[in-house]
């Protein structure tokens, strides 16, 4: 889904959890389930959106993801879901660029991205 959106010209701009799950419903007893359900906001990306290299990518995770996961937090998000809705912080800086490449122009897919994204998260909340 996270694909299609960015190559149809979208941008994440943010992610936000929303109680749409019932803690008595048989699948979240005694289990590590989702509390809530993440709705992710986009707008189409600008047309001058360039392309970035992936250690600007990274760049920007690192210096961003800590502040997004802070105001996540802030939003009593449930601990199962913080994870998940911090990934929407992760792919707004991804998609915010016509494309991420390495330095040999081959391009940097969603789910590198996405490793790259969890990575960070890991070491975030690690601190």
């Amino acid at each position: 889904m996270l694909s299609g959106l960015i190559q149809a010209g979208f941008s994440v701009v943010g992610t936000y959890p929303m109680r749409t799950e019932g803690r008595a419903r048989l699948r979240a007893q005694k289990s590590n389930a989702l509390a809530s359900s993440v709705v992710l906001v986009c707008k189409p990306r600008p047309e001058e959106a360039r392309l970035a290299l992936r250690t600007e990518f990274l760049r920007a995770l690192r210096e961003e993801l800590p502040l997004a996961l802070r105001e996540l937090q802030k939003g009593n998000i449930a601990p199962v879901d913080l994870a998940q809705a911090a990934i929407g912080a992760g792919m707004a800086i991804y998609s915010r660029y016509s494309g991420v490449i390495y330095t040999d122009g081959r391009p940097v897919d969603v789910r590198e991205a996405l490793t790259s994204i969890n990575r960070i998260l890991d070491e975030t909340l690690a601190h």
